[in-house]
């Protein structure tokens, strides 16, 4: 019997661990990469739970790719930009997985090497995932979303990235 107590406690314990990791007061860094399936861009990203499942936070993007042309290769491409973005943990019966939503607006800047100039755009984007907590301290996740980016008013509609990441949480 006091076998069984201690192994339920310990249990209890751990769980309220893991949800803790969405409590306010708690703070994240992390990398996502975008489109798992044509890597061409990382985000860092940082943030901070302000109540109880919504954070607030920072992404940097940088990503180079190069541009096929079917004979070769084109030229190739850098790409910086940064922007801030809202997370909301949708509160879950199961502490190890979490859907969540999110929102974000940010600038990017462009460098293509066969017309060498910088071409910039401003964007906003919605969208929701998943996470899942391998440890108290850490998640994997999956996203996508919705973006409208604005390339010298010429608006241009994204959908669909499949974006995957891994989250350090630590405080609280």
């Amino acid at each position: 019997m006091k076998k069984s107590a201690f192994i339920f406690f310990v249990c209890f314990i751990y769980s309220l661990s893991l949800s803790a990791q969405t409590s306010g007061g708690t703070g994240f860094i992390g990398v996502n990469f975008d489109n798992l399936f044509s890597i061409r861009q990382g985000t860092l990203t940082g943030g901070y739970f302000f109540t109880d499942n919504f954070a607030l936070g920072l992404n940097t993007n940088i990503g180079l790719g190069l541009r096929p042309n079917g004979d070769g290769v084109d030229g190739s491409d850098l790409n910086l930009g940064a922007g801030i973005f809202g997370r909301y943990h949708f509160p879950s019966n199961n502490n190890d997985f979490r859907v969540f939503g999110e929102v974000e607006f940010g600038l990017n800047r462009n460098y293509f090497d066969n017309n060498s100039n910088w071409s910039g755009f401003e964007y906003s984007s919605a969208g929701f995932g998943l996470l899942y907590f391998i440890s108290s301290d850490f998640s994997l996740e999956a996203s996508t979303r919705l973006r409208l980016a604005n390339f010298d008013d010429n608006v241009r509609l994204y959908l669909g990235n499949l974006d995957f990441g891994l989250k350090y949480y630590f405080g609280n």
